[in-house]
């Protein structure tokens, strides 16, 4: 979650289809959970949905949504602290 503009911003799919990659966006939270907000965060470290998860895109910092591997690159790991996932 983010603010912007006295704003809470939350991860969102932006509506795309879970069919291939796609850019991860953030877009105001929902008041109630919608599935364009719904994420999961595992015990290894990745931030999922269904069938995708977020990956950091080369030195842009970008993260992409894609099909998640058996075994998870270091660049599909992230680290959830109080307030963030890095």
């Amino acid at each position: 979650m983010n603010d912007a503009y006295g704003r809470k911003l939350c991860l969102d799919n932006l509506q795309h289809s879970e069919d291939g990659s796609y850019n991860l966006g953030q877009y105001p939270c929902h008041p109630t959970m919608m599935m364009s907000q719904c994420f999961a965060f595992t015990h290894d470290g990745l931030l999922r949905r269904e069938e995708t998860c977020a990956e950091v895109i080369g030195d842009s910092n970008a993260v992409k949504m894609v099909g998640c591997p058996l075994v998870p690159a270091e660049d599909q790991k992230w680290t959830l602290t109080e307030v963030h996932i890095h």
